[in-house]
C-alpha cells in the first residue's frame, strides 16, 4: 500500500489490519483445502481445486490456476488453432457468398 504512487499516507492501523485481513482468509482458504483432503501435507494443487470447484474463491481463478501438464496444453492449444482455423474458413466462405449476390 505505501509502495502506490497514487497513496500518499496510509495510516500504521491499516496496514495491520490489511495484513491481519490477509492472514485470516489464507487461513481460511487453507482451511477449506484441508478439509477437503485427508493428508496432513497440503500442496499447490490442493489450493488449485479448491479454487476451481468454490465459487466463494473464484476471484482467485487467474491467479491461482489448475496445473496441467505439457501434454494436456499441446492439446487444448491444438484444439483452440483448429477451432480458429475452422472460424477463418467460415468467415471466407460467408464473404465469398455474399459477393455472388
Amino acid at each position: 500500500m505505501r509502495s502506490s504512487p497514487n497513496v500518499n499516507n496510509v495510516s500504521e492501523d491499516a496496514v495491520v489490519i490489511t495484513a491481519k485481513a490477509a492472514e485470516l482468509f489464507l487461513a481460511h482458504l487453507a482451511v477449506n483445502a484441508h478439509d477437503r483432503k485427508n493428508d496432513h501435507n497440503l500442496e499447490y494443487n490442493d489450493i488449485a481445486e479448491i479454487v476451481e470447484q468454490n465459487s466463494e474463491f473464484s476471484f482467485l481463478h487467474d491467479i491461482i490456476p489448475k496445473k496441467i501438464t505439457v501434454r494436456e496444453y499441446r492439446k487444448m492449444l491444438a484444439e483452440f488453432q483448429n477451432e480458429d482455423t475452422t472460424e477463418k474458413c467460415n468467415r471466407k466462405r460467408e464473404a465469398s457468398s455474399e459477393e455472388e449476390n
